[in-house]
């Protein structure tokens, strides 16, 4: 709570150091400078202010600037009369650019805010998700709506003989010996939302085959839509590599 005061403080004596430094440059040049220079220079003070310090400072800000651009720069100077109705206006359009620059200011930087949370919250939720793929021993690999692979742990590298890096993004089926067969198993899945210990054979980089019992399910979002599949093959291959057994 202290900081929260202490940085709005600070805002409101930035709003009034601002407009009165950008007054005390201008108003000497009254005569010689052109009202919408003034009114832009008073708006950048209250644009900075509303950036840093929110909308609250933001506001005494407008209204300082709007006093201020009335009394030194409008004619009659040195007064708070408004003598022509086109002030009135000039004083309401500066006024009101000046309230909606603020809360335009405060919106970009609270959606800033938010974003970088929903950036942070992806970062953390990929790091425990690799944290779990990496915690099996089996071969683990998430594979997208397009049948494309999202994600693998280290086990999968082992077992096909490629990289994390070259295998995210391609067709996972395209590492087993039937892939035709390893396509219509990941239909079934989406159909039924899993399939139990379903014998396939996948091939390493250098021609060796791996009998496992493939075994998938269904991962949905936050919101429960449904966005691909997580498989695991557990290797039923004597420590050589030759298959013993297939279902």
């Amino acid at each position: 709570m202290d900081s929260i005061f202490q940085k709005r403080s600070a805002g409101y004596i930035a709003a009034v150091l601002g407009i009165a430094a950008v007054t005390a440059i201008c108003a000497p040049f009254y005569d010689q400078l052109n009202h919408t220079t003034v009114a832009l220079a008073l708006l950048l003070v209250v644009l900075f202010v509303a950036t840093v310090w929110g909308s609250w400072p933001a506001l005494i800000a407008s209204v300082l600037g709007m006093l201020c651009f009335n009394f030194f720069f409008l004619p009659p100077v040195y007064t708070f009369t408004i003598a022509d109705p086109q002030n009135w206006v000039a004083l309401a359009a500066f006024f009101i650019t000046a309230i909606t620059a603020g809360q335009l200011s405060e919106l970009a930087k609270r959606r800033a805010a938010e974003a970088e949370a929903v950036r942070k919250e992806t970062r953390l939720r990929s790091a425990y998700n690799r944290s779990l793929l990496e915690a099996s021993l089996d071969p683990l690999v998430t594979i997208g709506s397009d049948c494309k692979i999202n994600d693998v742990n280290s086990a999968i590298e082992t077992v096909t003989g490629r990289s994390r890096v070259d295998l995210i993004g391609t067709d996972f089926s395209t590492y087993f010996t039937e892939p035709e067969k390893v396509r219509a198993v990941y239909q079934e899945v989406l159909r039924e939302g899993f399939v139990r210990d379903y014998a396939l054979e996948l091939r390493h980089r250098d021609g060796h085959v791996t009998s496992v019992l493939y075994n998938a399910s269904l991962y949905r979002d936050d919101s429960g839509k449904v966005i691909g599949v997580v498989a695991a093959a557990r290797s039923i291959s004597t420590s050589a590599g030759k298959p013993v057994s297939a279902l």
